[in-house]
């Protein structure tokens, strides 16, 4: 059976059974430190979410948000965005900002977290980014020398697909059988790099998963911070929940608790550089209007 099937039939019965301008279908990844999702079990309300960056947001937007029904479901953002593309009214988050998503989804900024780096076993530093100031992308990709694996179907933000898509690029998207699989085989050796977040690589050594610790390197193209946006289908449904979203989403800017969610598994030292930077995009969002955003 085709995937966006699945998720097709996982959906209907809230499709039959509710009112969809009353109802917001979330789906969510299998994705720590972002979801931690309890035994691996879909929640079936708010108050089971677990303590995951995204499942605490989402938590914080749903208790603002009484006068809907919220539902979970669990799949893959090339698959939730397939359902959205072809209409089926549901949200994700968090999700990157496209021009191609854009056509079939409305995008709302909820939240900013530190960019893309490198991912590399810290005894091969040396030998794949030398220097404490970062890699250049391009030059790294160019090499023929190192093994680089990215995940298919996912995107990294739009300029960063762009240099990993390009011909003179030696890095190989590969479809993942399991959430952390390309950074067991930077642990094993099979493969030299990838690209990550931060707070997941801190995560993953911390529970212990790898026999060697990995290590995240800054990337020379890739200063500016990453904003997190609430996705949703682009229709009538959408729209209106679009209304309702927006005044929530301007007072959780205002949050201590929510700000604080952006600092959450990331090292004191990176804490410190986008502190600043944070603070700005917080400080804006609370100001800016539905209708400025466009959304």
């Amino acid at each position: 059976m085709k995937p966006h099937l699945v998720l097709a039939l996982i959906l209907l019965p809230a499709l039959a059974c509710a009112e969809p301008q009353r109802e917001i279908t979330w789906v969510l990844l299998n994705w720590p430190p972002v979801f931690i999702l309890f035994d691996g079990q879909t929640p079936a309300a708010p108050n089971e979410l677990g303590s995951g960056m995204g499942e605490q947001q989402l938590r914080m937007m749903a208790e603002r948000l009484p006068q809907y029904r919220h539902r979970y479901v669990r799949s893959d953002p090339q698959r939730a965005f397939g359902e959205m593309r072809r209409g089926m009214s549901l949200c994700f988050y968090p999700a990157l900002k496209t021009e191609d998503r854009r056509t079939y989804s409305y995008a709302l900024p909820a939240a900013i977290t530190t960019p893309l780096q490198l991912v590399v076993r810290e005894d091969q530093r040396a030998r794949i980014a030398p220097g404490p100031a970062g890699v250049s992308l391009p030059a790294l990709l160019a090499r023929n020398d190192l093994k680089g694996y990215v995940q298919k179907g996912r995107s990294y933000a739009q300029a960063v697909d762009t240099i990993l898509d390009a011909p003179a690029s030696q890095a190989k998207r590969i479809t993942l059988p399991r959430v952390g699989h390309l950074q067991q085989l930077i642990d094993s050796g099979q493969v030299d790099y990838t690209l990550e977040y931060p707070y997941v690589i801190e995560y993953e050594n911390k529970v212990a998963r790898f026999h060697n610790d990995l290590v995240s390197v800054p990337i020379a193209e890739l200063e500016e911070p990453v904003v997190w946006h609430v996705a949703c289908t682009r229709n009538n449904w959408g729209k209106n929940l679009m209304r309702d979203l927006d005044p929530v989403l301007r007072e959780l800017a205002t949050n201590a608790d929510w700000r604080e969610i952006s600092g959450q598994w990331l090292d004191p030292a990176t804490q410190r550089l986008y502190h600043a930077r944070f603070k700005a995009f917080y400080d804006w969002r609370q100001r800016v209007t539905l209708k400025e955003l466009q959304p």
